[in-house]
């Protein structure tokens, strides 16, 4: 079992950042009426959804990243390269077309990575008590 999410963690990682990353370059107009639509099936606010995305997304590929990290042994001093991430998904925005850079989205990118490499820590205990 421990071999195959070896494999798993990596993988589910790299497809989470590429649907965050292809999510939060769609042109404004395209992002606004996806998240609009997806929020209604949901039954939230376009509001709290696109807020919500910045926190979710951010924790699950460091949580993930941190996971696959625990997994292969590697030390969990890589994680602290999301924060730059947190800001370069920012930064990028300016040149897509009705997007903006925006510190807020920034820290909360942050927080969501924040929170993916305690919870990332919580599993490093626990593999370390059991081995």
């Amino acid at each position: 079992m421990k071999t195959f999410l070896k494999y798993t963690f990596p993988i589910l990682t790299i497809i989470i950042l590429v649907l965050a990353v292809w999510l939060s370059h769609q042109p404004g107009d395209i992002s606004g009426r996806e998240s609009a639509h997806l929020a209604q099936l949901l039954g939230v606010t376009d509001v709290f959804l696109r807020s919500a995305s910045h926190y979710m997304f951010f924790f699950l590929i460091t949580f993930c990243c941190g996971v696959s990290l625990v997994l292969w042994e590697k030390p969990l001093w890589w994680l602290l390269l999301m924060f730059p991430l947190c800001w370069l998904d920012e930064a990028s925005k300016p040149m897509i077309i009705g997007r903006h850079f925006s510190w807020v989205d920034v820290g909360k990118n942050a927080a969501g990575a924040g929170a993916g490499m305690l919870l990332t820590i919580v599993v490093w205990v626990i593999q370390r008590k059991r081995s």
